[in-house]
């Protein structure tokens, strides 16, 4: 078996042979890349996970802001409603003033008015100097401007006014008693 050519046998035909350092390449490589493509579909479950979270997390967000807004525009409607109310009550209270006004106004006259009537029929019959002028009632004799509203049922002063001065009212005293709820008065000379 020898040749000529080669004085020494020719060395035998290599062969394959799978070493363990071979075989722990391949499961090494083999692991690698299956970790890869593990790793990448994890990666990309896991991205798929954290942008559906993302995406739970948004509506999260949106629904609270969302709430937040609503209960925002709530209050905001409620305190509207609050103002509304306490405007129409204040409208309606002036409006209730304004009647007591001038109911009090018309009682207040209708005063006057007898008064001046009665200091007129004085004067015709002869127990007083005319002529009277006009007819004034106060309250308490106070002749400053008080809001009729004001006054509280009781006493007034009235005059009928015979002269007129810059500050004062010169005539004949009446005392006269006025109740408002009722419209009622009374009234006599002093």
């Amino acid at each position: 078996m020898t040749d000529p050519q080669y004085p020494v046998a020719p060395p035998a035909a290599p062969t394959r042979q799978r070493t363990s350092r071979g075989r722990t390449a391949a499961v090494v490589v083999s692991a690698l890349v299956g970790g890869l493509l593990f790793h990448g579909g994890i990666g990309a479950v896991g991205v798929g996970l954290f942008a559906a979270g993302q995406s739970a997390v948004a509506a999260s967000l949106t629904e609270a802001r969302d709430e937040k807004i609503a209960a925002v525009a709530a209050e905001e409607a409620a305190a509207a409603a609050i103002e509304e109310q306490a405007a129409d009550e204040r409208l309606a209270a002036a409006a209730a003033l304004a009647d007591e006004k001038t109911w009090r106004e018309s009682i207040l006259l209708a005063l006057e008015k007898a008064v001046h009537e009665d200091a007129q029929a004085l004067v015709a019959e002869g127990y007083l100097e005319g002529p009277i002028l006009e007819s004034v009632c106060f309250p308490d004799g106070d002749t400053s401007t008080v809001a009729i509203t004001e006054l509280s049922d009781g006493e007034l002063e009235c005059m009928a006014v015979t002269q007129t001065t810059i500050d004062e009212y010169v005539g004949y005293t009446y005392t006269a008693t006025i109740s408002w709820a009722d419209g009622t008065y009374s009234f006599e000379i002093l």
